[in-house]
């Protein structure tokens, strides 16, 4: 459960950058914000929460700009329901 807390924290930035990804899966930190509203550093850290939380996958392999190689993001829609599932069995214990 406790991943589950700190993948989303109830985060309303970090949720969206999970939706804008749900609904275009590949997409890059620009495009996510467009969709979301935020600046690129907030876009990056929420993304890189959820990644490290397991609920999103980030490709790396993408062509290279400035330098840098692009990332395009996508959900793990399966540990997305999983930890929901977990979360949801913790809520009803309550």
């Amino acid at each position: 459960m406790a991943v589950t807390m700190r993948t989303l924290a109830l985060n309303a930035s970090r949720l969206a950058v999970l939706r804008a990804v749900l609904d275009e899966p590949g997409a890059d930190r620009h495009r996510i914000c467009e969709l979301t509203g935020l600046a690129p550093g907030a876009a990056f850290l929420h993304a890189t929460a959820l990644e490290a939380g397991g609920v999103l996958r980030a490709d790396r392999e993408g062509a290279l700009r400035r330098g840098r190689a692009g990332i395009r993001y996508t959900v793990d829609v399966d540990a997305l329901r999983g930890q929901l599932a977990e979360f949801m069995a913790y809520l009803a214990e309550r």
